[in-house]
């Protein structure tokens, strides 16, 4: 991640397994902002209800150094280093055996109870879509 993740993209971000920013990276949270119900699902077991509260409720921006110590981040690297860490990270990961990879997944998956925190946040969208006036575009 290199530059400024907001909207949907930071959403994405939390959802991914290991996270690496560069110093110039920018998060947010705009749900509140934009006046769709997204946001908490992956980032409350990242951060905390308190910090995920503060994140998602006021949009604010968090600079990559806070997000390394919130737990958004797992490595931080110069802006220009950044994709080639995150490269390295990755090869690290192929060089471990598929099959444990693939169960130590399921038990974190198992372990932080998100995929229904993840189903309840997509019905709620769902829901708001059908009743109201869709996902702002800005």
């Amino acid at each position: 991640m290199r530059r400024q993740l907001r909207r949907c993209r930071a959403e994405i971000a939390a959802g991914c397994d290991l996270r690496v920013g560069g110093d110039n990276l920018k998060l947010a949270w705009a749900g509140a902002r934009l006046g769709v119900p997204v946001g908490p699902a992956r980032l409350t077991p990242l951060v905390g209800l308190a910090v995920a509260k503060d994140l998602v409720l006021t949009g604010r921006t968090v600079d990559a150094d806070e997000a390394h110590r919130l737990g958004l981040l797992h490595r931080t690297a110069p802006a220009a280093q950044a994709e080639a860490v995150a490269l390295e990270l990755a090869a690290q990961l192929t060089r471990q055996h598929p099959a444990g990879t693939h169960t130590l997944k399921a038990m974190f998956r198992h372990l932080d109870g998100s995929a229904g925190r993840v189903a309840y946040e997509n019905d709620l969208l769902l829901e708001f879509q059908r009743n109201g006036a869709g996902i702002p575009r800005r």
